[in-house]
């Protein structure tokens, strides 16, 4: 192994010269007692290595005893330092690079979340971004007690967050606010709860404020439900509060699907054009030229892919790839039951999308085909789902006058 070593530091070559010369070789390395060591044949030559320092001794023997031969590689630190010399270019490239690598170790190169349920990491992500704490920032400017605050006064979703370094990357430890959990808002600001869309009330359930309509009311989208200026019962004046609560009501959801047989149909032709680029900390090269986009219609595909060290260690260096692919317009003519099948399967989507987080309580469906020839589906869904939505109105403090 140090033997190894103590050949890289001084450096060596490679010597090739015809096997009928092997005796002479071996002479002459034995006279001017120049250790060789890894001989080899291949490609029709003979091979030994040698020390760089000893390749003069050999220069001058062989000159003396006619050995021809030929220097086939060379290797070790002289050479590289050689090599690097005649290349100042390397050097201020190596220089920049290390004050890059010091100088990125002040910056957050990963974030990782802890405490999400409802919320997504990629919109906590946004939210820590937005604030001045992304992948690419220099975390030794950021204030994380006045980063904290902020983010708890403008996120209303986030009871509590907490961010803290490890190395390069940025633990995240979040606390999402339940519903019915109260909050802090700032001073003078207030909130009455109204209607989204219109319903018959099934419950309400107050958190803060008053409730001004029981089950069985009819309400109209924007309509008052619970109130934010509650009455005091001591007093002739009124209490401000930040309203909040649930409210069930049963809601009517109209929904029509049309499919007709005759349509158009897209079809690829085939031809197709890629825009790469890379991302490193907040920093985007384009890789690719931009001569434009040569389809008149065509359908986007963007791919995102992290590159992380020997497949475990992440880095801030993302790739990026935009593909276009270019389509046409082509009329294609379908069955009536190809129609009608297509027709229920939308229906089903565009019911999932309108039910949600609610729960249905009935629906009518009526279907067929219209004078023009298309399937129609006319569904009315009636939906038990909270209205409730939140109207923030602000109030100023009294201004009392000066005693005499």
């Amino acid at each position: 192994m140090f033997e190894w070593i103590w050949r890289f530091l001084t450096g060596w070559v490679e010597i090739g010269v015809h096997p009928s010369c092997r005796t002479l070789l071996a002479d002459l390395l034995w006279q001017k007692e120049i250790p060789f060591w890894r001989e080899r044949e291949a490609d029709g030559k003979l091979y030994v290595r040698i020390s760089v320092k000893d390749l003069p001794l050999l220069e001058g023997a062989a000159c003396d005893r006619a050995l021809c031969y030929e220097v086939e590689a060379q290797n070790g630190l002289p050479v590289i330092l050689a090599f690097c010399r005649r290349r100042p270019g390397l050097w201020v490239g190596g220089l920049l690079l290390l004050a890059w690598c010091l100088y990125s170790q002040n910056l957050i190169w990963d974030i990782r979340i802890d405490g999400c349920e409802t919320m997504s990491e990629a919109e906590v992500e946004a939210i820590l971004t937005e604030a001045g704490c992304g992948v690419g920032d220099f975390y030794p400017g950021i204030d994380f007690d006045l980063l904290h605050a902020d983010i708890r006064a403008e996120n209303p979703d986030i009871a509590w967050l907490s961010v803290y370094m490890h190395g390069t990357v940025a633990e995240v430890q979040m606390r999402e606010k339940k519903k019915g959990e109260t909050t802090e808002h700032e001073e003078g600001c207030y909130a009455n709860v109204v209607a989204s869309e219109a319903g018959e009330i099934v419950s309400v359930r107050v958190f803060e404020g008053q409730a001004v309509v029981a089950a069985g009311d009819v309400v109209m989208p924007g309509e008052l439900l619970i109130s934010g200026v509650v009455p005091m019962k001591t007093d002739t004046e009124n209490r401000p509060e930040y309203a909040s609560g649930s409210v069930m009501a049963q809601v009517a959801c109209p929904i029509t699907v049309e499919v007709s047989p005759e349509r158009e149909k897209k079809v690829y032709t085939g031809r197709e054009k890629t825009e790469k680029s890379v991302k490193i900390f907040k920093n985007t090269i384009n890789l690719s030229a931009n001569t434009g986009i040569p389809y008149a219609t065509y359908d986007t595909i963007d791919k995102m892919e992290e590159v992380c060290l020997f497949d475990r260690i992440p880095i801030p260096v993302v790739l990026y790839s935009t593909v276009y692919r270019e389509y046409e317009w082509q009329k294609e003519t379908i069955t009536p039951e190809t129609a009608a099948a297509e027709a229920m399967m939308q229906l089903r989507k565009e019911m999932d999308e309108a039910i949600g987080a609610g729960e249905m309580l009935s629906r009518t469906v009526t279907a067929g085909f219209s004078e023009e020839g298309t399937y129609r589906i006319d569904c009315l869904l009636y939906l038990l789902r909270d209205i409730a939505v939140t109207e923030e109105f602000s109030v100023s403090p009294a201004v009392r006058e000066p005693e005499a």
